[in-house]
């Protein structure tokens, strides 16, 4: 059997449980050994790498969601770069029900946008983003924020902008779940205060007087619900 094709039509499992197949030896080395295609058997993705990575598994097929169960990564995503720290982050307080911060993110139905699902999305979005440069320098004063123009249930270009911990605690405030009762005794319940006032037409200000008892109206009746 010739060097070529020594290892051809060996097999693997990765470790998202997908079997991969090495179907050519190329002429392209990496750290001086050659690289193999590799086909996964189930999705039909190719990939190339070292043979050792094959041999133990430790290969992906990104054309799966392979971060959480739900984000799109890709070979070339640096694992240890803020911003993919902070999008990693995000996914799994919304998404993974044993992570800490979950009860107050993903189940209260807290998610990302599709789009940023992706992160080379998220990547080139977040650095167009309010206040980005000054996150870059100091994370611990800024954070993502999705509250301010949003209505707190979703990660979005849109929706997000980065601020200080003034307004984050401020923002914060704005996403307590809202019963209006109208004077024909309908009712609904809206995600935010700040959800609440743009639909019934409301001032925001108004609305987080009259939940704290210090302002009443009689077209409304504001309660928050727990």
């Amino acid at each position: 059997m010739s060097n070529t094709t020594k290892y051809i039509g060996e097999t693997s499992i990765n470790k998202q449980g997908l079997t991969g197949k090495i179907i050519k030896k190329t002429s392209v080395k990496q750290n001086t050994r050659y690289l193999y295609e590799v086909l996964i058997l189930e999705t039909g993705t190719v990939l190339l790498m070292q043979r050792s990575n094959f041999v133990r598994g430790n290969y992906k097929d990104y054309s799966l969601p392979s971060v959480y169960g739900v984000g799109y990564s890709d070979s070339f995503s640096n694992k240890s770069d803020k911003i993919y720290h902070l999008w990693a982050h995000i996914l799994e307080r919304c998404y993974v029900s044993r992570a800490k911060s979950y009860k107050t993110y993903g189940a209260r139905g807290v998610k990302i946008s599709d789009e940023w699902l992706h992160y080379s999305v998220f990547e080139k979005d977040v650095k167009e983003l309010k206040n980005y440069d000054l996150w870059l320098e100091d994370s611990m004063e800024y954070t993502l924020d999705k509250d301010v123009m949003g209505n707190g249930l979703l990660y979005s270009k849109e929706y997000c902008s980065f601020i200080n911990r003034l307004e984050q605690a401020q923002a914060t405030r704005r996403v307590k779940k809202v019963k209006v009762t109208f004077n024909d005794g309908t009712e609904k319940i809206f995600n935010s205060i700040n959800q609440c006032s743009k639909a019934i037409g409301y001032d925001f200000s108004l609305i987080a007087k009259n939940l704290k008892g210090t302002v009443k109206t009689k077209k409304y009746k504001f309660e928050e619900v727990i």
